[in-house]
């Protein structure tokens, strides 16, 4: 059973590398259980959708503060939400940086889990994508926050997680 605390020991920036949609829910599931703080930035699903997984889980949404770079491409103006933000849309990437930014800024988070890079993989082309990882590993290295870059396997070249890897302190396969 994945345990990301244990996966991700000794390392700041973490890309881990999934198989499928269930992996990336085992992080969720770990990272509720190890920490308290999670800030999740979400490409690969709206808010909204997590309710009922977290209810069945038994996870607390108090733990979590999202940034949800996805919902306001579907809906002009979702219900405003205490532990979320919506960002306007997939492709305003200083927003979601200045977002990221600012909560770091502001509030201690244990971990930083950005779901997924594949996603993002639908809007930009791997260069800028190694970019944008670059830029945000450096933000989340200097607010001393764990963090965790999701990435499915099928969606991408084992190349290209190998370049995310060299800009990651660690890579973790859940294949």
């Amino acid at each position: 059973m994945f345990n990301i605390k244990t996966e991700t020991k000794g390392a700041l920036t973490s890309l881990v590398v999934t198989a499928d949609v269930n992996s990336i829910l085992a992080v969720i599931n770990s990272a509720s259980k190890e920490y308290k703080k999670i800030l999740y930035v979400t490409y690969s699903r709206p808010y909204f959708s997590f309710g009922d997984y977290f209810k069945k889980n038994k996870i607390n949404p108090n733990n979590f503060f999202f940034i949800d770079c996805i919902t306001r491409s579907a809906v002009k103006k979702p219900v405003k939400v205490n532990n979320g933000v919506f960002i306007s849309g997939p492709k305003a990437f200083e927003e979601i940086q200045g977002a990221i930014y600012k909560k770091l800024k502001t509030t201690k988070f244990d971990v930083l889990i950005f779901d997924s890079l594949s996603s993002l993989l639908v809007y930009e082309k791997e260069m800028f994508v190694s970019r944008f990882l670059h830029q945000l590993a450096a933000m989340i290295k200097g607010h001393n926050c764990k963090a965790a870059f999701v990435i499915l396997h099928k969606d991408v070249d084992f190349n290209f997680v190998k370049t995310l890897g060299m800009l990651t302190d660690k890579t973790i396969y859940l294949i």
